[in-house]
């Protein structure tokens, strides 16, 4: 069984941990919006003053709870792949993505609670958006966003799309598989054929989306 967040902190900071604990859950079973601060005091067995102490608001809790575990789905392992694509290109990007796809599903299956939140926040809150879009570019992935844009000069994706823009979908898409067959179809585990399977689906479906046009 992985350790949740707050496994994984000191006992000082346990209870900010069990609090962001608890709100991932509900926010993920429920919806964010139909989720008080008061059921989260509740189900963490403390007081609501004692979120406000931590958090001074619902939004600042939902953001301190997913961004940090957003913030990690583009890995550093990526490099190496970014920097063959950069140096030979002679990796095409449905073998990159399909690359991709593979190192980052165990870490979202892992976190798949608050990266449900996230993304499904993500497409109705458009300061969310621009945060998580912001963070790409300032901080998590520049390599990957070259590698999106050498793939657009090679014409092998869209020039009408940003890179940014891009890996979001890239990632929305990866996020929205694991929904599918950890709550449609309520598995526990996936065998290596099925997730090979369902994994080259969203890349043809990434393809469709932001394959290369004649378009610049």
């Amino acid at each position: 069984m992985n350790p949740t967040f707050s496994q994984k902190l000191s006992k000082a900071d346990n209870t900010k941990a069990k609090i962001i604990d608890t709100a991932i859950t509900l926010f993920s079973e429920k919806g964010y919006e139909n989720v008080s601060t008061k059921e989260i005091a509740k189900k963490s067995f403390v007081s609501e003053g004692t979120i406000f102490r931590y958090f001074n608001t619902k939004s600042q809790l939902l953001h301190d709870a997913i961004f940090p575990i957003a913030s990690q789905i583009l890995p550093t392992e990526i490099d190496r792949v970014t920097s063959e694509v950069l140096s030979n290109n002679n990796l095409n990007f449905t073998d990159f993505l399909t690359l991709f796809y593979n190192d980052r599903y165990q870490y979202v299956w892992e976190h798949f609670n608050a990266l449900k939140v996230f993304f499904s926040r993500l497409l109705f809150n458009p300061q969310m958006k621009r945060d998580f879009l912001k963070m790409l570019s300032d901080k998590e992935v520049p390599t990957f966003i070259d590698v999106i844009e050498e793939y657009q000069r090679n014409h092998e994706l869209t020039n009408l799309v940003n890179a940014e823009e891009i890996i979001t979908g890239i990632i929305t898409q990866f996020v929205f598989l694991i929904v599918k067959e950890k709550i449609i179809e309520d598995n526990t585990t996936i065998s290596d054929n099925k997730r090979n399977d369902e994994i080259s689906k969203i890349v043809r479906n990434i393809n469709t989306l932001y394959g290369g046009t004649d378009d610049d």
